[in-house]
């Protein structure tokens, strides 16, 4: 099963999205959108 978390950061009236996506074994597959 995978996991997917979505962090969103406002910050100056701009807003950083990040995506991190884990997988079985618990470590972070990747992260976009920053």
């Amino acid at each position: 099963m995978n996991y997917t978390i979505m962090i969103g950061l406002e910050e100056e009236g701009e807003t950083f999205t990040l995506y991190f996506n884990y997988k079985d074994n618990g470590g972070i597959a990747s992260y976009a959108d920053m």
